[in-house]
């Protein structure tokens, strides 16, 4: 910086801010400047003064602009609990015991509702299970009998790109307990259950709201299960423990980095604008003074139309722009020296060629300037022929065939998976006697040999899922699980096989029924018999009419007397659902054909343009992404693979395409041992795509007789899960599967890749290879 520039600055400064405290009056100023070093001087202490004078014109100004980088640093948070309040019926899970918590407006701290656990004073027992078998709770814990455990639980996924994560909830605790009983908080295991924390176990009493906050920073990239739970040591009316929870957040927070990047560039925007005054650069203004030579062509002034051509000549222009004065008149006429050449393509419009109007199409896509060529009349003879490829175009986009996908899982019944069989004196069960195809299938009901299977004495009246109430004597045996019907499904279609049979001749009955999941209220009776065939029959039913809907498939086998005589019941085998989907944009197409008839009498130039649109829909079918990182397996990232008893593991044992792939299960070589094994990832669905799927590669091992099992799962973030396939499977060859998640667009989920083994007998495994999520728009 020139001795000048800061002797000016050094004067406007005094002239705002004379009698300043630092730099003084002005003859203390300018004795300061007759020193040699006095600029240094004065720029140093300005600097601290009146920073923000000096940073818009002094270039040493730029060190301190990094700090408020400092404060640029905001933390961005998220919300991983659903319905924290409690004010829908959304997000939590409330199994079914005689204590079952649930919703209430009775007490609540913020908003109308809250959730209860426990047992209330003077609240009866919601269902009346205690007498038949203990009570068993998510964890797999025991209930001695009479006692009941009352939970709540969603899933949470905490982002491994975090810098915090805090959990935070309201309860009042309330008992009239002193020992035995409790209330807990904890955070379990998102695939076994098993508890990963117990964050809070106590026998309160306050009867007040009380805030608790909980740093889960360290489970940062794991998915969990948020867990609440009063434990009553009994189910009689004395000594009882119950806890209102609400206002539950657990708020993940990330540190932006973005935004330090513009506090630089002021400083450096700043600096060239005195370098901006010597723009006498206006050289370029001298290639402009060339120009006027071609002054004598101003009169073709009326080809303004053919402007368009020249368009190339628009790029020297850019350079003129600077000096905007003199090249307005300049640039208007070496536009026109080419137009003159043009001119004389004029008198060939006899021709009728219509090249004005192939110099538009070029606007669209450069392949329509061969299209003329194609349009001279002996093409315009095979325009007739051309009209039938067309139609043909429709039906190779049409191929990408309809997807469709199983919404049941282990409808075969061979391990121990997503069914519930209630405890009753019929309870269902598993069984190997009779069945339609695999090893296993399904009992309900009351085999005439068979005893009663839980004694329930002088205990209330049995209840079934409905509420629906079991005369003294009588039984239900039912088996059920929830399943979704995509909201983009175009059919689903339920089948399953049953061997019914009875010795009664009324009031029983064999029935498959649809309920809603919340209120457990009837949607559709699908069946409701009294048969005795005794051998397989297929059932079929249209479910399309619930797309979009979660309901739970219920079978029940019902016995108006558990005596010996005139006993009912029923087996159940290889129950599907399969929702199916197909593409919609192909008919979009059709339009095309129509179009190119009508060009065959008059210039086929013009048909031209309209074929140029198919072009345009093969972008939308390529613009697509791929959402799962690493899905070859090649290297270490993207996916995460939990430490237990024998964890997953990347292997080069076996792939389908690469090197590696990933390995779930024991393989042959391995030592049997009851363990999970598993690999996940979650991704988001954009919510904008057309159409998302996942595909890929799986071989599946095994020789094991019981229940181990391989299972590929797609769990929806605080949401519920879907199986593409769950159970055990030996075909020990490559084998595509494929799923079509569209439904789930604007979703966050996991892909989850598994297999179990109990331990004893065979063993279970599976690899898997080139998995991949597509989303298209």
């Amino acid at each position: 910086m020139s001795q000048r520039l800061i002797l000016s600055l050094a004067l406007l400064l005094s002239v705002m801010f004379a009698g300043n405290s630092v730099i003084g009056s002005q003859a203390a100023w300018g004795a300061q400047l007759a020193a040699p070093n006095a600029a240094a001087h004065f720029a140093a202490t300005a600097l601290h003064t009146y920073l923000p004078l000096i940073l818009h014109g002094y270039p040493a100004a730029a060190p301190p602009t990094a700090t408020p980088t400092a404060t640029q640093a905001p933390l961005t948070c998220s919300e991983l609990v659903s319905n924290g309040g409690f004010e829908i019926t959304a997000g939590w899970t409330f199994p079914l015991t005689d204590s079952q918590a649930g919703y209430t407006a009775d007490e609540h701290h913020g908003g109308a509702r809250a959730g209860r656990f426990g047992l209330l004073p003077t609240t009866l027992v919601t269902r009346a299970e205690a007498f038949a078998s203990p009570e068993r709770n998510l964890l797999g814990e025991v209930a001695p009998a009479g006692a009941t455990f009352s939970s709540g639980y969603q899933m949470v996924s905490i982002p491994s790109g975090i810098a915090s994560a805090t959990l935070s909830f309201w309860y009042r605790p309330g008992t009239d307990d002193i020992a035995a009983d409790f209330q807990r908080v904890m955070l379990l295991n998102g695939v076994t259950f098993a508890p990963v924390q117990e964050l809070l176990r106590v026998l309160e009493n306050d009867r007040t709201w009380k805030p608790a906050t909980f740093d889960l920073s360290a489970y940062r990239g794991q998915t969990l299960v948020l867990y609440f739970e009063v434990y009553n040591d009994s189910a009689g009316s004395a000594g009882r423990t119950w806890m209102h929870v609400d206002d539950v957040s657990l708020q993940a927070c990330a540190v932006s980095t973005a935004t330090p990047t513009p506090t630089r560039t002021p400083t450096a925007t700043r600096t060239p604008t005195p370098t901006a005054t010597p723009t006498s650069t206006h050289t370029p203004t001298a290639t402009a003074t060339a120009t006027p030579t071609a002054t004598p062509t101003p009169t073709p002034t009326q080809t303004g139309t053919p402007t368009d051509t020249p368009t190339a000549t628009a790029t020297p222009t850019e350079t003129a722009t600077p000096t905007e004065t003199p090249t307005a008149t300049a640039t208007g006429t070496p536009t026109e020296t080419p137009t003159a050449t043009l001119t004389p393509t004029e008198t060939l419009t006899p021709t009728e060629t219509l090249t004005p109007t192939a110099t538009a199409t070029p606007t669209e896509t450069a392949t329509a300037t061969l299209t003329p060529t194609a349009t001279h009349t002996p093409t315009a003879t095979q325009t007739a022929t051309v009209t039938l490829t067309p139609t043909h175009t429709p039906t190779p986009t049409a191929t990408s065939t309809v997807v469709c996908s199983e919404r049941v899982g282990n409808g075969g019944f061979e391990n121990d998976s997503d069914w519930i069989m209630p405890v009753t004196d019929s309870q269902a069960s598993y069984t190997t006697s009779v069945y339609h195809s695999g090893a296993r299938a399904a009992r309900l009901g009351l085999l005439p040999t068979t005893q009663v299977s839980a004694v329930r004495a002088a205990g209330p009246p049995e209840h079934n899922l409905l509420g629906e109430i079991a005369p003294v004597g009588a039984t239900y045996s039912s088996v059920h699980q929830t399943i979704n019907i995509p909201a983009n499904a175009t059919s689903a279609l339920l089948t399953f096989w049953y061997y019914p049979a009875t010795d009664a001749t009324a009031n029983d009955f064999q029935r498959a029924l649809l309920l809603d999941p919340i209120s457990y209220g009837t949607v559709a009776t699908l069946m409701q018999v009294l048969e005795n065939d005794r051998a397989w029959k297929q059932a079929t039913f249209d479910v399309t009419a619930y797309r979009g809907q979660n309901l739970i498939l219920y079978f029940e086998v019902y016995n108006d007397s558990t005596g010996s005589a005139g006993r009912t019941w029923m087996y159940l085998d290889d129950v599907s659902l399969q929702a199916c989907a197909g593409p919609t944009p192909t008919p979009t197409m059709t339009a095309t054909p129509t179009q190119t008839g009508t060009a065959t009498p008059t210039a086929t130039v013009t048909t031209t343009p309209t074929v140029t649109p198919t072009p345009t829909a093969t972008p939308t079918l390529a613009a697509c992404q791929e959402l799962l990182v690493n899905g070859g397996f090649e290297d270490s990232t993207g996916w995460t693979l939990p430490a237990t008893t024998y964890s997953a593991v990347y292997s080069t044992e076996r792939a389908y395409a690469g090197t590696r792939s990933l390995r779930v299960g024991i393989p042959a070589s391995g030592t049997n041992t009851y363990s999970y094994s598993s690999g996940y990832q979650e991704i988001y669905l954009p919510a904008d795509a057309r159409q998302i799927t996942l595909n890929g590669q799986v071989w599946r091992g095994s020789t094991a007789a019981d229940s181990d099992t391989q299972y590929l799962r797609v769990v929806v973030r605080n949401g519920p899960t879907y199986s593409l396939f769950h159970g055990r499977f030996n075909s020990q060859a490559w084998e595509s599967v494929g799923y079509d998640m569209t439904f789930l667009k604007g979703s966050w989920v996991t892909v989850f890749l598994g297999a179990y083994n109990d331990g004893v007998g065979g063993k279970t495994v599976m690899y898997a290879d080139a998995m991949s999520v597509q989303s298209c728009r």
